[in-house]
């Protein structure tokens, strides 16, 4: 059985603005071959990114690998019902998390990722849960 592992919105932005170690990272694990992963990403992913950074970078090709990974994700969240909510919540009251992160917490949880992968530090909000493990490719 596959792993499931939730990207946060962060290491699509890396991808997107071109920060190639970042990037060489994350698909280092999302293309093993030892280690097949399904993708699980949420709407709020697509939210975070696409407005100010995709308009500037359109073309570029790192933009269309995002637009694959949307395509090719075996479970995008799009519906924020109530338990989301109030998983999300739970986190902020719980974890201290940052509203958003709170969310990508929760919409990981919901679609039952086993990891969620970020480019953030790990000393950065979204790190702090221990609602499932968080992997930092910034650390790495």
């Amino acid at each position: 059985m596959k792993r499931r592992i939730y990207l946060d919105s962060s290491v699509l932005i890396a991808i997107a603005e071109g920060e190639a170690e970042i990037a060489e990272r994350a698909l280092a694990i999302l293309d093993d071959p030892n280690d097949p992963v399904d993708i699980v990403l949420s709407e709020a992913v697509r939210l975070e990114v696409l407005p100010k950074r995709l308009r500037e970078l359109k073309k570029r090709p790192e933009v269309r690998q995002i637009e694959a990974l949307f395509q090719g994700a075996a479970t995008v969240v799009s519906c924020f019902d109530q338990p989301i909510w109030q998983k999300a919540i739970e986190e902020v009251e719980k974890y201290w998390l940052q509203a958003l992160d709170a969310l990508h917490v929760a919409a990981a949880r919901s679609a039952g990722a086993d990891e969620l992968l970020t480019a953030e530090g790990p000393k950065k909000s979204i790190c702090k849960t221990h609602s499932l493990p968080v992997r930092s490719i910034r650390e790495a």
